[in-house]
């Protein structure tokens, strides 16, 4: 298999608008949009690197740092990435860590995960909770792609920007490109419609599952899981309950002080390497 040299690393950190970005990438007709597993996987050994010089070739894959308890680091993944290109151009889109983490814990309800009783035992006593939160101290990643890259080749973003102004955002996104934003249209794909109504009960309902998915590989879906998924939304068109105050809240997770004063660091580290302005995480309301 032949792998195509990229010019943009776009490292997806999960609930960052990746899958939009993506889909607004794919119909440029002068960008090629790679999502390959090579540089987080065994691929590494097995594939070759071509040259593209027709196109701008961009790198987008949250395999780049998370993968499900996969076995190739991220610090192994950016020497990778290093290796291929130490000129590419990265961009990372970063999110509200509070609000970034609580997406993740729905989105893993939708998807019937292990341990999603209570938001507090999902984020702090399972494998998933805590490698999601690890993920969201932007500070130790960008301290990490330094480790090989300059800092004028490392693109902060965010994704409050994309929310609410897509024109704006996906502006800086082909600036990075070197390209000319052509499209007038910049949808945002929403992977998660259900209502906390909706997702409290799909929790109850969960409580009955003994088909828990312990993991991200979508390989690891057996029979019985697939068959108490359908159940489980067939049901909820039916029964759905009212979730408890708070359900859906940090207040529920214990010693969030500790976990917020972490966050505070590793965002102030984002203002002394230069890769962000206070100003900017002031406005987007990051932990300081």
């Amino acid at each position: 298999m032949k792998i195509t040299k990229p010019d943009v690393f776009h490292i997806g950190i999960p609930k960052s608008g990746t899958t939009s970005i993506q889909y607004l990438l794919e119909k440029d007709k002068r960008v090629e949009l790679t999502r390959s597993t090579f540089y987080s996987t065994r691929a590494w050994w097995e594939n070759t690197i071509i040259e593209n010089h027709n196109k701008v070739v961009v790198e987008s894959n949250e395999t780049l740092i998370s993968g499900g308890f996969q076995k190739v680091k991220f610090i192994q993944t950016i020497e990778r990435m290093y290796r291929t290109n130490p000129k590419a151009q990265i961009i990372l889109v970063l999110r509200n860590q509070p609000d970034a983490i609580l997406s993740m814990y729905k989105y893993h309800i939708k998807n019937g995960y292990y341990g999603i009783r209570t938001f507090n035992n999902w984020l702090l006593n399972t494998d998933l909770g805590m490698d999601y939160l690890s993920l969201t101290l932007y500070g130790n990643i960008v301290s990490s792609i330094l480790a090989y890259f300059p800092s004028n080749q490392i693109n902060i973003l965010f994704f409050e920007e994309l929310k609410a102004s897509p024109k704006t955002f996906y502006k800086k996104i082909y600036k990075i490109l070197d390209l000319n934003l052509e499209s007038s249209t910049h949808s945002k794909k929403n992977t998660n419609t259900y209502n906390n109504n909706e997702l409290y009960s799909l929790v109850l309902f969960h409580y009955l599952s003994l088909n828990k998915k312990k993991s991200e590989n979508r390989f690891y879906s057996n029979l019985g899981f697939k068959i108490e998924q359908k159940i489980r939304f067939r049901a909820l068109k039916i029964f759905r309950f009212k979730a408890k105050k708070d359900f859906f809240s940090w207040n529920q997770v214990k010693n969030f002080d500790n976990i917020y004063t972490d966050f505070q660091y590793s965002n102030q580290k984002l203002i002394d390497l230069k890769l962000s302005t206070e100003s900017e995480l002031i406005k987007y309301k990051y932990p300081l």
